[in-house]
This record gives C-alpha cells, sequence and structure tokens, in this order.
C-alpha cells in the first residue's frame, strides 16, 4: 500500500467516527427515552399505592426506590455516553496539531503557516498523526460503548423491579 493509500485509508476511518457518534447518540436517546417510560410507571405506582391499602407494604416501596435509583444511575451513564470527557494522558503525550483546533491555534499564528507546515510534512508522519487520532477516536468510541453498556443493565435492572413491584401490588389488589 503506498503512503498516498494509506492516508486515503486513515482519512476515511477518522471520517467514520461522526457516523459512529451519531449512532451512540441515538442509542443514548432511546435510553434515556425508555428510563423516561419506566419513570412514568413508578409513579404510576407510587400513586396507585395511595389509593389502596398497600400504602404501608414497606417491600412496595423499598422495590420503588431501588427501581426508581436504577433509572437515575442508567441516565447518567446514557447522558456520559454521549459527551466527550478529556482523555487521561492520551493526548499529552503527542501534539494533535492537524486534529485539535486549541493545538493547531497554538502552533500557528496564521493560515500561511500552517499551510507551509502541512505541506512540508513528510507523509510518514502524517500517517503517524493520523494514526494517533485514529487510535484516540477508538478509546473514546470504546469508552462510550462500555457507558451505555452499563446503562442498558441499570435500565434493566429497573425494569426487573417495576415488574416485581407490579407483581406484588397485583397480588394485594
Amino acid at each position: 500500500m503506498h503512503n498516498d493509500d494509506r492516508l486515503h485509508f486513515l482519512h476515511w476511518l477518522i471520517d467514520r467516527n461522526d457516523n459512529m457518534r451519531l449512532s451512540y447518540g441515538t442509542r443514548a436517546a432511546l435510553i434515556i427515552s425508555s428510563n423516561a417510560i419506566v419513570l412514568t410507571a413508578i409513579v404510576f405506582l407510587l400513586g396507585k399505592m395511595t389509593d389502596t391499602k398497600t400504602l404501608n407494604c414497606s417491600s412496595i416501596k423499598a422495590l420503588c426506590v431501588l427501581s426508581l435509583i436504577s433509572v437515575v444511575i442508567s441516565m447518567i451513564y446514557a447522558i456520559l455516553a454521549t459527551i466527550s470527557l478529556r482523555s487521561s494522558g492520551i493526548d499529552k503525550k503527542h501534539k494533535r496539531i492537524y486534529y485539535h483546533a486549541r493545538n493547531t491555534l497554538k502552533n500557528f499564528r496564521n493560515l500561511d503557516e500552517l499551510v507551509i507546515h502541512f505541506k512540508n510534512e513528510p507523509s510518514d508522519k502524517l500517517i503517524d498523526r493520523g494514526c494517533h487520532e485514529l487510535w484516540i477516536i477508538m478509546k473514546r468510541l470504546s469508552s462510550r460503548m462500555h457507558r451505555l453498556r452499563i446503562s442498558i443493565y441499570f435500565l434493566l435492572l429497573s425494569i426487573a423491579l417495576l415488574s416485581s413491584n407490579l407483581l406484588v401490588v397485583l397480588s394485594r389488589i
């Protein structure tokens, strides 16, 4: 593979990050919407508890509280999956001159300096910088997916707790 082909392939890999970030944002929105539905069901259940004789049942209250805590944790992790947190040490080793606005503006006084530097940069060095950027992107995407996975686990836990609660309430009516 020639350097031009490598640069083109690297460019494609970095560009697809936008679609992947959009995908994670969509998934997080679905999780947050599901959490809102579960939260509505919890509030409905708590409202029904005041109307029936189950008000004094501490197990139902405990299950509602646990379900509510699970919903909150799930929402927090879903929100964290959509935002970019500063990476710990990945960015500090290498200057992200072309991929990070602050570093680019700090290293060049004007556009002409940037153009001259970019044109004089050997293609191997550009490939190294691109690979470094791709590594940062992949680490962040992996972190986003991990947060979404945790969010889904807590959502499923809250649904299970809510289902248990509904069964207990229905058995008492």
